[in-house]
């Protein structure tokens, strides 16, 4: 069984080196790379019969580690003897140079996280963020071989052998405990709630230390990392040995109490140590409502559904200073309750049959542990009868022993019992004591018997017992975690409740165009205010949307262009289909000529990409028109395609200024689409909704303050719900673009008359 959380890679030792022997690494499927002999490597295109040679260090390359996690997809690392680490792509350019060891690189870890450790000679662990090539954090140890390194699955945290001791880091290097006298390599490592280890070594059984790095006690059998001990709230652990005994020890380690094997009681140990594990890698690898499944829009497609988390790392968002920001990442980015409401799900239905499989044990073990304890005093009594008969018995017979005409007058009538008097006279006195202790044996067995049945009951009910809270607590950390996540939902917080209405975002967006976009357009034009003839000196804003733009304009930019970010958009009150990325034309209409900025506006990453502007004199326009055009952009399905309407400025050069805008007919098949990938529609999904809402307004079993989690949970899913009601509606896009048209006309046609 595997404890690691990554796998090793081990530079070449000065015996390698020497041999200058060349070394062939495949990078892919498509690229392989050679190197071994200097400071150079080769990289071959097979598919292409293309080779190129780099050099990126300035001593001989000692290694080459070709990066598998899907953040560092298509690139790979190559070690240097002057200790730097450079991060290439496969196809060759170079990426990052990771600098910071003083002496020999001994080799490379990369983490299920994405990120890489160097360790090397010079005493320190660093790990590195791949894309950024910035060192994360490091640890100052004493390093002669990569075998002193050990990783754990599950947990932040690695182990290092030193002379005489493990050290126990966490990856911000942060040491958490050093186990001194612990000379073998661990296997595996955990911390308890109560601050001890439980520390697995290959050729050991575990043992268990203190949080000071003191060892408390070495277990006396064997059992494995994972799913035979449980943790309790407590602080008790219950291990189960390889013959399926399970026994519950205080945190110090002290043995309280073990059952016998029973099948039913180590089915209950097996599935809580399951739920508990379950959750804790579950929780851990979903800290917070960002690694859930949000949706970018109402298409539900594949492109629609995203892990936030991921996509906030993917272009390095940080919103922890800007709240406004952080409200429009928000409304673009929503989590899908049904996943948040309903993790962990198939652990908590297991952990509540348990529950009720565990009462009913309890109660049943109880009943038998009084029965036993009954029959043994029962038994008991009868046994003190007997011997107490047994023993007056045996008591007359010694008596009659010494009165022998006494006991021969006593069985005078029977001639065979006379002479058993006169020959054997002790066979007859002690026959009633010989039979009346047999059935004093009888009775004591009996009751020993039921008394060994009792306290076998007994530890079975000790386990059964703190089994029971292990599954209230299994329960209670799932529910707690759930109601954490339910707490970051925007719409569920206060302040954000009616994010979805789209006010925010309508006002957030309206003031950039006008305010910041707008001065920047007019910078790249060269005007001021007072240049502008139009009423009120304001210039003619049309915004759009981004994906439905000329594609050969668009071709320019896409690269600079977040396309997750392009396919974020949601309609808001009023039927206004609100987009994260917008292409926004301003039309400055002067006295002699006419000033066209047109830029791709991110309002996720608050960034103006394509920037271009025009200046067009009144005479060498030659038309401004309209037209039905189809865009194929849109859609995942790139047979389908979406009507838009396309706004077209002409000049005497030949050149065209386009811009394309929603129109009714795209806006009715988007809202189709909505509708074709609904499994409820949201007028049922709202009255689905509101009797859940009731139903949990009667519920007695429910606490006032589950209620109210409840109602939170319910009252975000309706805002949410509210969203797919919106009505989408082009016409004021329409309306102010064939008011933009009208106004540009008149300018024209007023210019041509005054020359």
């Amino acid at each position: 069984m595997t404890t690691e959380k990554v796998s090793f890679y081990q530079t070449l030792t000065d015996d390698e080196i020497a041999k200058e022997a060349v070394r062939e690494e495949r990078l892919d499927n498509k690229y392989r790379l050679e190197w071994g002999v200097d400071s150079s490597f080769t990289i071959y295109c097979d598919d292409e019969d293309e080779q190129k040679t780099y050099t990126r260090h300035l001593e001989s390359i000692i290694g080459v580690l070709p990066l598998k996690h899907p953040k560092n997809e298509g690139c790979f690392v190559s070690i240097g003897l002057e200790n730097s680490l450079q991060i290439s792509l496969n196809q060759g350019p170079h990426l990052k140079t990771l600098a910071g060891h003083d002496e020999r690189v001994l080799g490379l870890i990369e983490l299920d996280d994405g990120s890489l450790v160097s360790a090397s000679t010079d005493g320190f662990l660093r790990f590195w963020n791949t894309k950024s090539g910035q060192m994360l954090s490091e640890i100052e140890t004493s390093l002669e071989s990569l075998d002193q390194v050990k990783f754990f699955l599950f947990h932040d945290i690695v182990a290092i052998k030193e002379n005489d001791s493990v050290s126990i880091w966490k990856f911000s290097g942060e040491q958490l405990v050093q186990l001194e006298g612990q000379k073998e390599q661990l296997q595996a490592a955990h911390q308890l709630s109560s601050g001890n280890w439980l520390i697995w070594t290959e050729n050991t059984k575990p043992s268990l230390w203190t949080k000071e790095g003191k060892s408390i006690k070495s277990f006396s059998f064997p059992f494995p990392v994972f799913g035979a001990y449980c943790e309790l709230e407590s602080k008790q652990l219950l291990i189960k040995r390889n013959d399926s005994v399970i026994s519950l020890f205080d945190e110090n380690g002290t043995l309280e109490s073990e059952h016998q094997n029973n099948k039913e009681i180590v089915d209950l140990f097996d599935q809580l140590a399951k739920g508990l594990r379950e959750t804790e890698q579950f929780i851990n690898k979903n800290p917070d409502v960002s690694y859930f499944q949000h949706a970018r829009n109402l298409l539900a497609s594949k492109k629609s559904l995203f892990c936030a988390h991921q996509e906030l790392e993917k272009q390095s968002l940080d919103f922890e200073n800007n709240s406004t920001e952080q409200k429009v990442w928000n409304f673009f980015s929503r989590p899908v309750f049904e996943k948040i409401k309903t993790a962990l799900k198939s652990v908590i239905k297991t952990a509540r049959t348990k529950e009720k499989v565990l009462l009913k044990l309890i109660e049943e073990g109880e009943t038998r542990k009084n029965r036993y304890i009954s029959k043994k005093g029962t038994f008991g009594v009868m046994a003190w009868v007997f011997l107490i008969l047994t023993a007056t018995a045996a008591g007359a017979g010694w008596y009659l022993l010494q009165q022998p005409d006494l006991l021969e007058s006593m069985v005078s009538e029977n001639r065979d019992l006379v002479r058993i008097s006169q020959q054997k006279p002790e066979i007859l006195v002690y026959i009633p004591a010989v039979l009346l202790s047999v059935f004093w044996l009888l009775f004591w067995s009996k009751s020993r018997k039921h008394n060994k049945n009792a306290k076998r009951e007994s530890n079975n009910l000790t386990v059964l017992n703190v089994l029971l809270p292990g599954y209230y607590q299994l329960i209670d950390n799932i529910k707690s975690y759930r109601k954490k996540l339910t707490s970051q939902i925007p719409v569920l917080q206060e302040g954000s409740r009616d994010l979805y209405q789209g006010q925010f975002i309508q006002d957030h967006i309206d003031e950039l165009i006008s305010g910041k976009i707008q001065e920047l357009a007019m910078n790249e034009c060269g005007l001021d205010k007072d240049d502008i003839i139009y009423k009120d000196q304001e210039p003619i804003i049309l915004p759009t949307f981004s994906l439905i733009q000329d594609k050969e304009r668009r071709s320019q930019v896409a690269s600079k262009l977040v396309f997750e970010n392009e396919y974020s958009f949601w309609p808001i009150k009023g039927g206004t289909l609100v987009s994260a990325v917008q292409f926004i034309q301003y039309t400055f209409l002067t006295k002699d000529k006419i000033d066209v900025f047109t830029t791709y506006y991110d309002f996720i990453t608050n960034k103006a990409v394509g920037k271009e502007a025009n200046a067009f004199y009144y005479k060498d326009v030659t038309n401004i028109a309209k037209k039905e055009v189809d865009r194929d952009d849109f859609w995942e399905d790139k047979n389908k395609d979406i009507s838009a309407t396309e706004i077209v400025l002409s000049v005497a050069s030949g050149e065209k200024i386009r811009l394309t805008i929603l129109n009714e007919e795209s806006l009715s098949k988007i809202h189709q689409q909505t509708k074709d990938v609904e499994t409820i529609s949201p007028e049922m999904l709202m009255k689905k909704l509101e009797d859940e809402r009731t139903s949990i307004e009667q519920d007695d079993d429910l606490s006032e303050e589950e209620k109210q989690d409840e109602f939170r949970v319910v009252d975000g899913r309706i805002a949410e719900a509210k969203t797919s009601l919106f009505e989408l509606d082009s016409s004021q896009t329409s309306n102010k673009a064939d008011e933009a048209i009208k106004n540009i006309r008149n300018q024209l046609q007023q210019h041509k008359k005054e020359s």
